[in-house]
């Protein structure tokens, strides 16, 4: 049992990664509905959570508003099935501020955890006091 002053963890399981579904048509417009019939087979396939927009989600080539509906339709799916599996949100962005802003736009949208990548647009300047400072900066952040 954990005791009341240990921060929560990701429940234990097999998590799976979901790519990002889309239209094979000239739009190549998200397909909210492969999105979540997929979502579905995955949590009858028996997996304790799913992971989406993580690095196999296309999540960089999205618009807030386009990862906002991903998260959305898998949380709905999941919800359809009355399912305890547990969603993580790829919120990963390139500043503290925007990064913060996934995290809680993630929340609301029914995403339970979120999967947080260090900025790499300043590869170079990434030292490790840099990485450590920015998940201290997003995680003492209350969400």
């Amino acid at each position: 049992m954990e005791s009341p002053t240990q921060e929560p963890t990701v429940p234990k399981g097999i998590y799976c990664p979901t790519i990002t579904f889309f239209t094979n048509d000239s739009s190549q417009d998200l397909d909210l509905e492969a999105q979540a019939k997929h979502t579905k087979y995955l949590i009858e396939a028996g997996v304790h959570g799913i992971t989406v927009l993580g690095t196999t989600g296309e999540a960089p080539m999205l618009s807030r508003k386009e990862r906002n509906a991903v998260t959305k339709a898998v949380v709905s799916a999941k919800n359809e099935m009355n399912a305890g599996t547990t969603i993580v949100v790829g919120c990963s962005a390139q500043s503290v501020r925007e990064t913060i802003e996934m995290c809680q736009e993630a929340k609301a949208n029914g995403g339970q955890y979120a999967l947080v990548l260090p900025p790499s647009y300043w590869a170079t300047a990434s030292t490790p006091t840099v990485i450590e400072n920015f998940y201290r900066s997003v995680s003492f952040t209350h969400l």
